[in-house]
């Protein structure tokens, strides 16, 4: 009775939580209408393939608008409108959609990555699921044909291209990742794995961190049932902005000015992986930014929005301050970005 009680506070705290980050990071209104959404996603019986010859369901989680609007771009240009069918699960309540073809956009609370993934999995009613963060953009339709050809391999229940560097055994596999993940979608259906973070004292798994990443307890679940990941080769078919939602909800929430953004920056002093990570996702950013002008400036006449209030963060020097332009000068994460500004090639 104790622990049930102990739990409850526990959930009643995280969604507190959860609620003042909505609010902070995009206002009342929206966090009303994902509140509502939400509750309608979990009661609704799901969300059955547009045609017969629909299999695929491609899927992004979205909390950062204007890069969801931005890999819409690429993900309609290089998928199959009569094969694959696009989902955004939107935790922001404020994205729109630009692409002529359609996608089905559905209302989510920003809850943990694996119950969201475990939620649309329950309620997708295609073959094979398509994970793909909004921050890995798709340059070419090589993407899905070889995801796709992996999966015919009868033990193969999954094909990643984003797999982890971390490796689930001393001597196994790389953890499959969720970044840009398909799978058989009733395979993990049938015996109930979840994709949702787990606990464990296995000091091999996650650098020791203790517990498993998203999607990466079902890999090993599904590693002794017999089933087999397939961990494809990457190429440059795919683009990735390496911690550019991070830092865009760091940028709506907790840094203010030049100083905040230095003085986050020396709070990870002694954590050399932090900090690179901090100073990629500030350059995946001022590179979105450069993206989302050359995208939709022409058409709609508007500045980059959702950073209005902010403007000075995204230029390449502040006033009085070193600025962004150190982060111009790192090596270029986010590989390839200067073809992006060209239209993905189309089927």
């Amino acid at each position: 009775m104790i622990t049930r009680g102990v739990d409850s506070i526990k959930t009643a705290k995280r969604l507190l939580w959860r609620a003042k980050l909505h609010l902070e990071c995009f206002g009342l209104r929206p966090s009303l209408r994902l509140a509502w959404g939400h509750l309608r996603l979990e009661r609704c019986t799901g969300f059955p393939p547009r045609g017969p010859s629909v299999t695929t369901a491609l899927v992004t989680f979205s909390a950062f608008p204007e890069l969801t609007e931005l890999w819409l771009e690429f993900a309609a240009a290089c998928t199959d409108p009569h094969r694959t069918e696009i989902f955004v699960l939107d935790s922001s309540g404020r994205l729109r959609v630009r692409v002529a073809r359609p996608v089905q956009i559905v209302p989510c609370w920003n809850v943990e990555h694996g119950r969201k993934i475990d939620l649309f999995v329950t309620k997708a009613g295609h073959e094979r699921v398509w994970l793909c963060d909004d921050d890995v953009f798709l340059l070419s339709p090589s993407v899905e044909q070889r995801l796709e050809r992996a999966l015919e391999a009868p033990d193969a229940w999954a094909a990643s291209l984003m797999w982890r560097e971390q490796k689930l055994t001393p001597d196994g596999p790389h953890a499959m990742g969720s970044s840009c993940l398909m799978f058989k979608r009733e395979v993990p259906l049938r015996h109930g794995w979840s994709f949702r973070v787990r606990a464990t004292q296995d000091s091999y798994v996650n650098w020791g961190r203790g517990w498993y990443d998203t999607c990466d307890y079902a890999h090993a679940q599904s590693l002794s049932a017999g089933y087999r990941v397939v961990l494809l080769e990457r190429d440059e078919s795919l683009a990735p902005f390496i911690g550019v939602t991070a830092m865009y909800l760091k940028l709506r929430t907790e840094i203010r000015d030049a100083n905040g953004f230095w003085n986050k920056f020396r709070s990870y002093k002694g954590d050399t992986r932090k900090a690179r990570l901090f100073l990629t996702g500030a350059f995946s950013l001022l590179r979105v930014c450069q993206l989302y002008e050359r995208f939709f400036h022409a058409r709609s006449g508007r500045r980059y929005p959702s950073m209005k209030n902010r403007s000075s963060l995204l230029q390449p020097n502040w006033p009085g301050g070193e600025g962004l332009g150190l982060v111009a000068t790192l090596p270029n994460s986010c590989a390839r970005t200067s073809n992006l500004t060209k239209q993905p090639s189309g089927r």
